[in-house]
């Protein structure tokens, strides 16, 4: 059910008294959920303002400005849908919520939605895993308020989502139509469209609710990432093991220069692109899929588990990469890449003669590259010559493995997601194993 703004009535609270900082607060049980739409445009000097049109270069529209205009936002209150034209209506709202209880409203990708929200009101505070990757935001004007990102809770988009619950994405809004307004009339199947987003929100928090497996207490309960929700399990699980926490907090950064160095240390999945086989389509038979590879390498191999200790400026022996984790920072000179696929990350690196193959380094005459692993190390050494190589720094830390309780937890949840894939009633079920599989590794 959708409705205009000026039918909201007042809703019948569902709270909960709560202690915070020695105060009793009551919080707000009922699930809030936010989305806007948007027509995105540009400015032609001769057309003046412009939608996306098919088959245009990207050089034409990046010499353009570019104009985002929300044309409508929607509002939920549980499963009843409210809407409004104009964005900075959407503060009446907030006003009407009482200031005396606590709210969460939920935003599928809240980076987006955050762009427009900071143009009428004032953030307060903001919790973001990375630049413009907000978790949760509070503003000045309602701190009482929490906005928070269900998508960094799924890891999961709007359609993929719904498919999950069993209530679909639709697709009758055209966003290649002509510019659109808060003064554009809208059909029936767009207002559809536009409440669908919001319905999908409130069903997937409410699926996060209730008892059994993968279920919270209430909104209030629910972390706010997809890895803390596999987080909070494994540290009830090991808080108790008191030698694991002792090596743990071992391995708690000791100065800001550790913690940078760390930082620069991460890097993601490595999803480069093999050259030789770019713009084609490859086969069957040219491919390969590590199947379960993450819970593979959680219950088969070593990780670090002391502190990180300063080495000198000498390279390690790789017949001690068995039990022993290093960070290395080293200069090549002379550096090139023997086989198809390149692995050193030019934005990390710098130097002199770098050659790139969409990102990576393909070869230098001179290069410095950040803190790597000594895995890292060794796809180096298989996949590059070099005519000299001088270790900068090098860190080292013993290893050794994961404790038995975390193992047993992923083969437990390994055997749920092989065992119920496919299986007609246990769909839920088979998507927390699967997630939680995976989480662990994060």
């Amino acid at each position: 059910m959708i409705k205009y703004l000026d039918q909201m009535k007042t809703q019948k609270l569902n709270t909960v008294k709560r202690v915070k900082r020695g105060k009793p607060v009551k919080k707000s049980l009922d699930i809030l959920t936010f989305d806007i739409e948007v027509t995105s445009a540009w400015l032609d000097p001769d057309k003046g303002l412009v939608t996306y049109e098919k088959g245009r270069s990207s050089k034409y529209w990046n010499n353009m400005e570019k104009f985002a205009l929300p044309y409508i936002w929607q509002f939920s209150f549980n499963d009843t849908v409210y809407y409004g034209r104009n964005i900075y209506s959407f503060k009446n709202v907030l006003e009407d919520l009482p200031s005396d209880v606590e709210f969460i409203i939920w935003i599928h990708n809240l980076a987006y939605e955050f762009c427009f929200l900071i143009n009428f009101l004032t953030v307060k505070k903001v919790f973001a895993r990375a630049p413009h990757k907000p978790m949760y935001v509070i503003f000045e004007e309602f701190p009482n308020i929490t906005f928070k990102c269900s998508y960094i809770l799924t890891n999961l988009s709007l359609e993929k989502w719904g498919k999950q619950l069993g209530f679909e994405k639709l697709k009758t809004l055209d966003y290649s139509a002509s510019l659109r307004t808060p003064y554009s009339e809208l059909s029936d199947l767009e207002m559809a469209y536009c409440s669908r987003d919001c319905e999908i929100v409130y069903r997937g928090i409410l699926d996060h609710i209730g008892e059994g497996f993968g279920k919270y207490k209430n909104v209030w309960d629910i972390p706010n990432t997809s890895t803390g929700k596999i987080r909070r399990i494994v540290k009830k699980k090991t808080i108790y093991d008191y030698e694991y926490m002792k090596d743990m907090k071992k391995l708690i950064p000791k100065d800001p220069e550790e913690v940078t160095r760390l930082q620069r240390l991460f890097a993601g999945g490595f999803t480069h692109g093999n050259r030789k086989y770019l713009d084609q389509i490859v086969g069957p038979g040219e491919h390969g899929d590590f199947s379960s590879s993450y819970p593979y390498e959680i219950v088969s191999k070593k990780y670090p588990y002391n502190r990180w200790c300063y080495f000198g400026k000498k390279l390690p022996d790789p017949k001690t990469f068995e039990y022993r984790a290093y960070i290395i920072e080293l200069k090549f000179t002379g550096l090139k890449c023997i086989t198809w696929t390149t692995y050193i990350s030019g934005a990390k690196s710098r130097g002199k003669g770098i050659l790139l193959d969409n990102g990576r380094v393909l070869k230098a005459d001179e290069l410095y590259t950040g803190p790597i692993t000594e895995q890292d190390y060794i796809t180096i050494c298989n996949h590059y010559t070099w005519d000299s190589i001088e270790c900068l720094g090098c860190w080292v830390a013993h290893k050794r493995y994961l404790p038995t309780v975390i193992v047993d937890y992923v083969l437990s949840l390994y055997e749920d997601k092989t065992k119920l894939k496919g299986v007609i009633g246990e769909e839920t079920r088979y998507n927390i194993s699967k997630t939680y599989v995976n989480g662990v590794f994060g």
